[in-house]
């Protein structure tokens, strides 16, 4: 006997299926802004103490530790590469300082410095000088050759009018220090550091423009009454910027209460501006950075239990409620299950958190496929760093990770093979 589909039940068949549609909530793909740090092999610096690899590895671990994917160019060929086909919206920090590396297909200094101008002008390039005067000096891997302060204004030449200088201030002249601005403490907040409130920068810049950002500012010493006030600060430049870290010398003749210099702080420095003009660049952070906590947060792999519990806790100004739940992925591997979710305080700190559960059985199976099986079985536990990614309903997109413990209790026999080198007797 045939079934009879009413009009009223092919009705309400039409209608549940267009709220199914129109429930399903699409999202925009993660942007992840990328760091290009310049650290090229052969290529020195010029101030005494300044490492160029120290510099590129502390701006690469605050970058990564905050969601940025980070490459380092570290030869000629690559830079080529990378200043011919020049990505858009992306974070170019030369950690050489006062040296620019130039690969040996330029034949010309000035043409190449312009390219890299207009790179920053047209494509929205944000790039660092590190240390002292900028672009004074290039290197194609024989040595570094002087151009002096005409170096950088040719790299500006591309916006008109755009003009620096930079006093020179010799070692034992007296040195006041510039002060960290309140935008300065902002962009250092913002990445989870803190920077020295006083610093020398005995490059100190004098614009012909006012600066679009100041994060590190002289103010009543001889250096700043001839305008050279500004110790880190930068400028538009078209659709990008250029950030000017006047950092360098020796530390030596520091004045009272002023910490020495470190490679660690040049390079957290350039990350932290960097990053903060990036963000007010794009109008928002480009990937918020939440505080992530998993239970269990040590895992026993052989143990029962149904689900994995991650508690994501947004910064301020965002509000847990307006994650897109359908977006939370571990790993980028594992969704979380849609349905059963949570706002609560988890952590006991006044600030919402969502709780979001994922099936346990693949979390281990995901853990087994990802960490070193060997090691596991004999040292009997490990860690592994489990990352909780997705967006909010308006698109930004957030990131954040924790590591957890992970137990494999082996069996007696492997125990004893172990520390015996015997294999037990064993029934048949």
């Amino acid at each position: 006997m045939k079934k009879v589909v009413t009009g009223i039940m092919l009705t309400m068949l039409i209608v549940s299926t267009l709220t199914l549609v129109f429930n399903i909530q699409t999202t925009r793909a993660e942007f992840v802004p990328e760091v290009y740090l310049i650290d090229i092999n052969g290529v020195g610096t010029w101030w005494s103490y300044v490492d160029s690899t120290s510099i590129a590895q502390a701006a690469k671990a605050l970058f990564e530790a905050n969601g940025y994917r980070v490459e380092i160019v570290n030869d000629l060929v690559s830079l080529n590469f990378l200043v011919n086909n020049p990505p858009d919206n992306v974070i170019v920090i030369n950690t050489h300082g006062e040296i620019m590396p130039m690969p040996p297909s330029w034949p010309n200094w000035d043409t190449y410095f312009v390219k890299l101008g207009n790179n920053v002008k047209d494509h929205g390039w944000i790039f660092v000088s590190t240390v002292g005067y900028p672009f004074f000096y290039y290197d194609q891997g024989s040595g570094m050759v002087a151009v002096g302060g005409s170096g950088v204004n040719t790299f500006l030449s591309v916006v008109e009018g755009l003009e620096v200088a930079c006093k020179i201030v010799m070692h034992w002249d007296p040195l006041y220090g510039a002060y960290l601005t309140e935008t300065g403490e902002k962009a250092a907040s913002r990445m989870g550091i803190s920077l020295p409130s006083r610093i020398i920068t005995v490059r100190p810049a004098r614009w012909s423009v006012d600066p679009d950002y100041v994060f590190y500012m002289q103010f009543d010493d001889p250096w700043a009454q001839e305008g050279f006030k500004y110790g880190a600060s930068a400028v538009s430049m078209g659709n990008g910027f250029f950030l000017l870290n006047g950092f360098g010398g020796r530390n030596v003749d520091l004045p009272p209460g002023v910490p020495p210099y470190t490679n660690q702080t040049i390079g957290e420095a350039a990350a932290a501006f960097s990053a903060y003009i990036l963000s007010k660049k794009l109008g928002k952070p480009p990937v918020i950075i939440p505080t992530v906590d998993i239970n269990p947060d040590t895992l026993n792999l052989r143990s029962g239990g149904k689900w994995i519990m991650a508690y994501i806790e947004l910064s301020e100004g965002y509000d847990v409620n307006e994650i897109n739940v359908s977006s939370v992925m571990l790993n980028d591997s594992i969704q979380a299950e849609f349905s059963r979710i949570a706002i609560g305080d988890y952590d006991n700190d006044t600030i919402p958190d969502l709780m979001v559960k994922f099936d346990r059985a693949k979390v281990i199976s995901y853990i087994m496929a990802n960490v070193d099986i060997t090691k596991l079985f004999e040292e009997r536990f490990t860690t592994i760093t489990l990352t909780i990614t997705g967006c909010l309903k308006d698109g930004t997109s957030f990131r954040g990770s924790k590591t957890i413990r992970i137990i494999m209790q082996t069996p007696r026999c492997w125990r004893f093979i172990k520390t015996t080198g015997n294999t037990p007797n064993m029934k048949q």
